[in-house]
């Protein structure tokens, strides 16, 4: 009888292995753990939505012996019709010891139509609301439905069936997320099932868990099937009636993976595996025999190479040796983040630039609006100190002096020489006011444009064009002089000075009459001036507020882009900084895994020297032998 110490040393030769991975784990970055999750068994799951052939793709997995395929298949469907989905139910197949089927953890043997019967009544329970106890249900298929000639899986690998997150029934979308969530980051393989003319299933939005999405970055965690792939008329297209070579059937499907945005390296393909099995494969056997024979040798080839593939994965040092990969899995992470990245800095950066130069041209026009605005606030000053200031009478009392306009009596004799002084003193004042209306209306303010100061012009300038003020006393006493009959004054009792008097106040009155209009004109015009000029000046002071407000919430807008693209920035160096570290831990893996073997090996070789029983000291020796060979296992992925 074997001693005990022999078996728990045998159960634990692995024991270095797993605690030096999970030590080498806790230090992997956050965003590459969920492809190094470790479970204690050894678990394979296939995942795919409704009729893509993944009920017929396990059995096969299996060893289902292909004659007994459809009655094994009815009972695992439950009682649904071909072209439903099989079960909503997470089912576990192993092999049973015997040729009963049983479900769960109950002992009692089943015949094929209870087993029917029972994962029918699971089904129902899940679509109800009602999951059932565990999570997942154990199906142990009866041995007389394996092939002979195949073994299938050893009986410690689980295979388990995981429906699609896709599911239009509530209650079972909930418990198939919370199942997914549970078993697929423990999972040591994943088998993708997809129709090889829906490979869009396969992009991370329509596989929405993120333990899934990630496949690209874990490829030797992950193996793709594309069903239906040699019946596919494109496909049958394409080959014509040559070979069907599988490298170069799985690289045409990389090339058609990466026109769904997915980015796929071309040793992905590698991982890829387009199958052809079930019915459709046996009415391609009778439709075309010969392009049959043709696809067949690529499907035994690609089957094999898939089957091989994925016992090897499923081992005990399956995702310990995945940490091989965490050097491209964060270099993958890494590319597909830099490129999400990049898709958000890009757009901000283009925002950010059109809001700087909208900032810029509003705040062009916010100073242009405030000068406008200062001008138009002097300029009524200007108007209104026009008509307040006494500045105005002096203004008038120069323009119309009576320097200019009165006569003088050099020279004047006779009454004609006075008329001719009343007619010059007459066209004077009327000079002078065609003189001040001369100018343009627009120039009644002058600026300095490059100081934007405004300034009044001559009052001058402010009196409307038109008719001057009457001077009808100037004209009467010209009438009167031209009335006398004699151009003369008498030596006695002359006329003239009193004449002369009276030209002097005549043209003194018109003057005054002058100014006065020119004063009532100019207070009008200034007055109305003053009112348009404040007028447009609260105008644009109501334009300057509205801009203003536009230009801060444009200015808010703006501060919180360039703080979205700092943080933009941030990620991506935080992010880089990450990943280029779990890179070069990465790289001390298998150093690390050398120092915990040889660390065992000398504890294993420590203990036999120390042990005193001779039975025991030869059980010691031979684990030490044992674990000696276990490194070289792990490194080619072998089962011990």
């Amino acid at each position: 009888m074997i001693d005990k110490l022999w078996l728990e040393l045998h159960d634990k030769r692995r024991d270095w292995a797993y605690d030096a991975f999970d030590e080498f784990a806790r230090h992997i970055d956050p965003e590459l753990t969920a492809g190094y999750s470790r479970s204690s068994q050894v678990t394979v799951v296939v995942y795919g939505s409704t009729q893509v052939g993944k009920t017929t793709l396990m059995l096969e997995m299996l060893g289902i012996a292909p004659a007994r395929a459809r009655e094994v298949s009815d009972v695992l469907r439950g009682g649904r019709s071909v072209g439903k989905s099989a079960t909503a139910t997470a089912t576990r197949y192993r092999r049973s010891q015997s040729d009963d089927w049983q479900i769960g953890q109950d002992d009692t043997p089943l015949t094929s139509a209870e087993a029917q019967a029972r994962l029918g009544a699971l089904r129902e329970q899940v679509e109800a609301g009602h999951a059932p106890d565990a999570d997942v249900v154990d199906v142990h298929i009866p041995q007389c439905f394996f092939a002979s000639t195949q073994d299938g899986f050893a009986s410690d690998i689980r295979l388990l069936d995981l429906p699609g997150l896709n599911a239009t029934n509530p209650h079972e979308a909930a418990y198939v997320r919370r199942v997914a969530e549970t078993y697929v980051p423990i999972a040591d393989l994943v088998v993708l099932v997809c129709r090889i003319n829906t490979l869009g299933a396969l992009r991370p939005v329509d596989l929405q868990l993120p333990e899934l999405q990630d496949w690209m970055c874990y490829p030797m965690r992950f193996r793709v099937v594309c069903t239906y792939a040699f019946s596919s008329a494109s496909f049958r297209e394409w080959r014509g009636d040559g070979e069907c070579p599988s490298d170069q059937m799985q690289k045409r499907i990389v090339k058609q993976l990466n026109t769904h945005d997915l980015r796929l390296s071309p040793d992905l393909a590698q991982y890829i595996y387009p199958l052809e099995f079930g019915k459709s494969w046996d009415d391609l056997k009778r439709e075309d025999p010969d392009y049959f024979e043709r696809a067949k040798r690529a499907v035994d080839a690609l089957w094999k190479d898939f089957i091989d593939g994925v016992r090897r994965a499923a081992s005990p040092y399956s995702r310990v040796r995945m940490a091989f990969g965490i050097q491209q899995a964060a270099q993958k992470r890494l590319a597909d983040f830099y490129a999400e990245n990049r898709e958000r800095i890009t757009p901000l950066l283009r925002a950010i630039r059109a809001k700087a130069k909208s900032l810029e041209d509003w705040k062009q026009e916010l100073r242009m609006l405030a000068r406008e605005a200062q001008a138009l606030r002097e300029r009524k000053y200007a108007f209104e100190s026009l008509y307040r200031g006494e500045e105005l009478d002096s203004t008038l009392t120069s323009l119309f002096s009576c320097d200019k306009v009165a006569p003088s009596k050099v020279r004047l004799k006779r009454p004609s020489d006075l008329a001719s002084a009343a007619r010059k003193a007459r066209e004077t004042l009327q000079s002078l006011w065609l003189q001040s209306t001369n100018s343009d209306d627009e120039n009644e303010i002058s600026a300095d444009e490059d100081d934007g100061k405004w300034a009044p012009a001559s009052v001058a300038h402010l009196v409307q064009r038109g008719a001057p003020p009457s001077a009808r006393v100037i004209h009467e006493f010209i009438d009167r002089l031209e009335a006398y009959t004699f151009d003369w004054y008498p030596i006695v009792f002359s006329d003239f000075d009193k004449d002369f008097s009276e030209l002097a106040r005549a043209v003194e009155s018109v003057r005054k009459c002058y100014i006065d209009a020119a004063r009532k004109s100019i207070v009008e015009q200034a007055r109305e001036k003053a009112r348009a000029v404040d007028a447009r000046r609260m105008q644009i002071e109501n334009d300057e507020l509205v801009l203003g407000a536009r230009y801060e919430k444009l200015e808010r807008s703006h501060a919180a882009l360039c703080i979205e693209l700092e943080q933009a920035w941030a990620e991506r160096r935080d992010f880089g900084k990450r990943m280029r570290s779990s890179i070069e831990h990465g790289k001390r893996f298998r150093g690390h895994m050398q120092r915990a073997h040889a660390a065992a090996v000398s504890d294993a070789a420590r203990r036999f020297h120390e042990e005193a029983d001779p039975t025991r000291q030869f059980y010691r020796l031979m684990y030490k032998e044992l674990i000696e060979r276990e490194f070289e296992k792990l490194m080619v992925g072998e089962e011990a």
